[in-house]
């Protein structure tokens, strides 16, 4: 007996249950069909974006590597090197949980290990404070600096971070995950990558 001649036997109301139902079941599947084909046709589209995005963020954060060589079994780690191919920083991913959810970084440092620059690629922080970090007045705050000079204070002191007002969380978070990364790249230049812990390896988790 089909669920149709079925729902004849039934009351109106039982009836009418079942064809909202059916009617909310065919709907699904359709949204369904329609979202999987979406986004088949517009992942290629939405990769290739990602990529330029990554590629531009890496020219930003070390604009003097003409070249940028990545690191092998580091996914999104990158040597940069000069027009006549001699090393001039390092590009590497951060990722810091902030105020609300992660913040998303590309850093670039010299051969020295500090800061060139970095570009916040996704986060969550609060418009008017926390989204300050993405401003070149907070990234000059940053060039220049070694793993021993990033401390972060509320008020103006000699050789500290100012941090945003109204963002301290956001601003040492910054720091802190500035920081992690120039401790972990350290530790791997110097035996030149060959001894990468198997969970930074390409496919593994970030330093958080």
């Amino acid at each position: 007996m089909s669920a149709q001649t079925h729902a004849s036997h039934l009351p109106q109301s039982e009836a009418g249950v079942i064809r909202i139902a059916l009617n909310l079941g065919a709907a699904g599947m359709l949204a369904g069909v329609i979202l999987a084909t979406v986004n088949y046709f517009t992942q290629p589209i939405r990769l290739e974006n990602e990529r330029i995005a990554q590629e531009n963020a890496r020219k930003m954060v070390l604009p003097a590597a003409e070249t940028f060589q990545p690191i092998a079994d580091l996914d999104g780690w990158f040597l940069g090197l000069d027009g006549g191919g001699a090393k001039v920083g390092y590009v590497l991913p951060v990722v810091q949980r902030g105020y609300d959810g992660n913040i998303h970084m590309t850093l670039g440092t010299d051969k020295n290990f500090a800061v060139v620059d970095y570009k916040i690629l996704k986060d969550r922080e609060t418009p008017g404070l926390g989204a300050k970090a993405k401003e070149p007045f907070f990234h000059e705050r940053f060039k220049g600096r070694t793993k021993d000079r990033l401390e972060v204070d509320k008020v103006p002191v000699e050789g500290k971070i100012l941090a945003i007002t109204g963002a301290t969380i956001t601003s040492r978070a910054i720091a802190n995950g500035i920081k992690g990364q120039l401790e972990t790249l350290e530790k791997l230049a110097a035996d030149d990558f060959k001894n990468i812990p198997q969970d930074m390896k390409e496919g593994g988790k970030h330093h958080e």
